[in-house]
């Protein structure tokens, strides 16, 4: 039943992001280009090495989290779109059947964070928005039924989770100095958090690269070797390194690629990219600054004690959304290309929005090309 489990999570995930890309973030890029964005993300998020690496090893509560972020956000943008009954209904659904991502409270911590951030960022595109849109009041700038909405989902989400939420910030408040003064939290958790430090420099997170490199076991023969030999052996190759730094890059293009074409629902998950990639960059420059000012709080470094754990899929959700749209746009500039050549109009007479897609995609025809 076990490996059912996890494996059906892996799909789920796939799925997740297939629809979350498809229906929302890649809406604007036509029906072709967006369905191969989709695709493009979906196998990004469900084969890279952070996902390898939280799965080597699985366990219910990570697995449960990966499979249902993307249905999470879908979810949320589903309802914040349509707020109808049926789709409120589909999220409560989405958030009982992912309550157990909560058995490691950090985990649903990780999330919440995420959903604050992305609710903040549609609030405020909503406004200004319709602020552009009318006289330039103030009064405009404040969308009341969207900020309803972001109420509802956050209460929703509160409810849901309340059974275990309650009694877990109850403790919070009460006995937290147990937790953090247990011997097994004094012993471990700086010598945790320097593990995940040597693994913080920006080229191992660039590969979404952790501590499960370094950790050992005795293997059959009775000799002791690294848990993933294999992948420890495999990354020595300079040509495998060097295929996770081109996807990273292209995760990077989709990011300029979004801002450029104004894609909304892409950029509202830049702030959480930048969320999960400072706590995993945290021996990385200027990052690492921003991450010691956290770990000066004792609860803070307590909790946040494996940050890889707990933040390498969300960075690798984002890191999918961005491969997505960096693959969507590359597909619609060479459906361009073609359909300029087989028409033979001259390229003054291209519309405007398409003249966008058709210069980046064919900047970066050839990357595609190699993928």
């Amino acid at each position: 039943f076990l490996y059912f489990f996890h494996f059906s999570m892996l799909l789920t995930g796939a799925l997740g992001i297939y629809f979350l890309l498809k229906d929302f973030v890649l809406e604007k890029y036509g029906e072709s280009a967006k369905k191969w964005g989709a695709v493009a993300g979906a196998v990004f998020y469900l084969f890279n090495l952070g996902t390898l690496q939280m799965f080597y090893l699985p366990w219910e509560t990570f697995s449960t989290h990966f499979g249902f972020l993307p249905w999470l956000f879908w979810g949320v943008f589903r309802y914040l779109k349509e707020p109808s009954k049926k789709n409120l209904l589909i999220f409560i659904l989405i958030n009982i059947l992912s309550v157990s991502q909560g058995y490691v409270a950090t985990v649903f911590l990780v999330y919440l964070m995420a959903l604050g951030l992305v609710l903040t960022g549609y609030v405020i595109a909503r406004g200004f928005a319709s602020w552009r849109s009318r006289t330039g009041l103030l009064r405009h700038f404040i969308p009341r039924n969207d900020i309803k909405n972001s109420i509802v989902v956050l209460f929703v989400t509160f409810c849901v989770n309340a059974f275990w939420l309650l009694p877990n910030l109850y403790f919070v408040i009460s006995d937290v100095g147990v937790n953090t003064g247990a011997k097994i939290s004094q012993m471990a958790t700086e010598n945790n958090l320097l593990l995940n430090k040597k693994y913080g420099d920006f080229k191992n997170v660039a590969l979404l690269k952790g501590f499960w490199f370094d950790n050992v076991e005795i293997q059959s023969s009775g000799k002791t070797d690294f848990i993933m030999g294999d992948w420890v052996a495999r990354l020595q190759n300079p040509y495998v390194m060097g295929i996770g730094y081109l996807l990273f890059g292209l995760a990077i293009l989709g990011i300029l690629a979004g801002i450029k074409t104004k894609n909304k629902y892409s950029l509202l998950f830049l702030p959480v990219f930048f969320l999960g990639f400072t706590f995993l960059a945290n021996d990385t420059w200027g990052f690492s600054f921003i991450t010691k000012l956290f770990y000066k709080l004792p609860l803070f470094s307590q909790i946040f004690r494996f940050p890889f754990t707990k933040f390498a899929i969300l960075t690798a959700f984002c890191e999918a959304i961005f491969y997505g749209v960096a693959v969507s746009v590359i597909a619609k500039g060479l459906s361009l290309k073609q359909s300029h050549k087989k028409s033979g109009l001259p390229r003054r007479f291209a519309p405007r929005n398409d003249i966008v897609f058709k210069d980046l995609g064919l900047k970066f025809s050839t990357l595609l090309y190699i993928l």
